[in-house]
């Protein structure tokens, strides 16, 4: 009994001890997203309903820079500023970009993501992998006119990942894609790093 007991603990504590990377990519990214999900309607929360977009810089937003074509690291800059959002959480795996050291070092450069330019209260599209586009450091309609994966980008090849507003977070071809911007209310409006 006491035998077995030790042996278990010492599994459990190999098992700790050990840095495995055994959670795919994708499901890696996935989780990123849902991280950035979250700290966005936290903010939201916490701010009436406001996201960072709607609210001044000093209450913590970027209001300011919502009618220009400031970078996109400010936008994400809000989340990390108050919330649990890392810079690494910014970051895909399968990206050639790599974190940022700190938020104060954040830049565009440091970034896999776009995000949303809409009000909180009329997002359906969160944010998704930045290969939606070979654009960079601009914003961009969403339409489905227009929306195709880069594979050239790296990422995740001919696909990508969204999270949407109701939390979800979606692998999607170009196909699937576009039919899921054509069931939306409307044209997602998105910062691209």
């Amino acid at each position: 009994m006491i035998g077995g007991a030790l042996l278990l603990l010492t599994l459990i504590g190999l098992a700790a001890g050990c840095k495995l990377h055994v959670i795919d990519t994708t499901v890696q990214c996935s989780l990123r997203l849902r991280a950035i999900h979250g700290e966005y309607f936290q903010f939201a929360a916490e701010n009436s309903g406001a996201g960072p977009l709607e609210t001044p810089i000093s209450h913590g937003g970027v209001m300011e820079f919502a009618s220009t074509n400031a970078p996109a690291h400010y936008y994400f800059r809000a989340l990390l500023n108050r919330y649990g959002v890392r810079p690494e959480d910014l970051t895909c795996p399968n990206d050639s970009r790599r974190p940022a050291p700190s938020a104060q070092a954040l830049a565009n450069s440091n970034i896999s993501y776009f995000i949303s330019l809409d009000p909180a209260n009329r997002i359906e599209v969160l944010a998704g992998d930045r290969n939606i586009s070979t654009l960079s450091g601009t914003n961009l309609l969403l339409s489905p006119a227009t929306a195709a994966w880069q594979p050239s980008f790296g990422l995740h090849g001919r696909e990508g990942n969204i999270a949407f507003a109701d939390g979800s977070v979606k692998k999607l071809n170009t196909t699937n894609l576009v039919a899921r911007l054509k069931s939306l209310q409307a044209i997602p409006k998105v910062m691209l790093p």
